[in-house]
């Protein structure tokens, strides 16, 4: 199961992994793996076609954008409660799909 979701170029799993190596480096793994799992629940739920904050959105503050080299506490809708641990919420988003 894990060779399969890295080496599926349209698994949630490779899309967060090549995009975390991409974004500016971040001070601790802690902060990386957290940036990675909220990555993967982005691409796991379409966040491109997010109706707000999605990569490009139009209606957002950047600062809010998901996917930006900006704090991941700072995203729509991301409430960090301990992020060094990986205690965070996410709020409500509004998806143009049900989530399966």
């Amino acid at each position: 199961l894990f060779s399969e979701a890295f080496s599926d170029s349209q698994s949630p799993q490779y899309r967060a992994a090549i995009w975390a190596a991409d974004v500016a480096p971040v001070e601790s793994t802690e902060r990386m793996i957290s940036r990675y799992a909220l990555a993967t629940f982005y691409f796991a739920l379409n966040g491109d076609d997010w109706d707000k904050c999605g990569r490009g959105s139009t209606d957002c503050d950047l600062s809010e954008e998901w996917l930006t080299a900006e704090n991941e506490c700072d995203w729509y809708a991301v409430e960090c409660r301990d992020p060094v641990n990986g205690d965070y919420t996410v709020e409500e988003i509004r998806f143009r799909e049900s989530i399966p």
